[in-house]
């Protein structure tokens, strides 16, 4: 495996590198040398850069099994209901009760989810967005396993 070096940072690894008249042809790609510029070639792989890695989807829904299997593994699920029991307002105590238990899915942008952080049950959006992505890992991994 080969690696380019240019000072505007490295490329590759490669399996082949061909010299040409105007570029280099890596892997069967080109690339010009006025887009290369001044450049070495290594055979030290740790040149390499290091692969990029995507950002996480975060689910914008979780199914409730997936979204309450998440809370107790963090133990929040009794948290939850308490912080619903805490509700003063019976009509909106009620409808996020029904929500909790019954709703087939959650949604992350939900006043639910909103009222959770300010009721202290979760520290911010970031922690919900983990959690999210937790459950989207979880559904993903059931589904991929019943074959679906």
């Amino acid at each position: 495996m080969s690696v380019i070096i240019r000072a505007s940072g490295n490329i590759g690894p490669f399996k082949s590198i061909e010299t040409l008249s105007d570029r280099l042809r890596c892997d069967g790609t080109d690339y010009p040398f006025s887009v290369i510029g001044s450049y070495s070639i290594s055979e030290n792989n740790e040149l390499a850069p290091a692969p990029i890695v995507p950002p996480p989807v975060i689910p914008d829904t979780l199914p409730r099994w997936a979204a309450h299997k998440i809370l107790k593994q963090h133990a929040k699920f009794g948290a939850v209901q308490t912080a619903i029991n805490a509700i003063v307002d019976p009509d909106t105590k009620d409808l996020f009760d029904t929500l909790f238990k019954e709703a087939p899915t959650v949604r992350r942008q939900s006043q639910f989810v909103t009222y959770m952080i300010g009721a202290g049950v979760f520290a911010n959006q970031a922690e919900i967005d983990g959690y999210f992505i937790e459950g989207g890992v979880l559904e993903k991994s059931i589904l991929f396993s019943a074959g679906g």
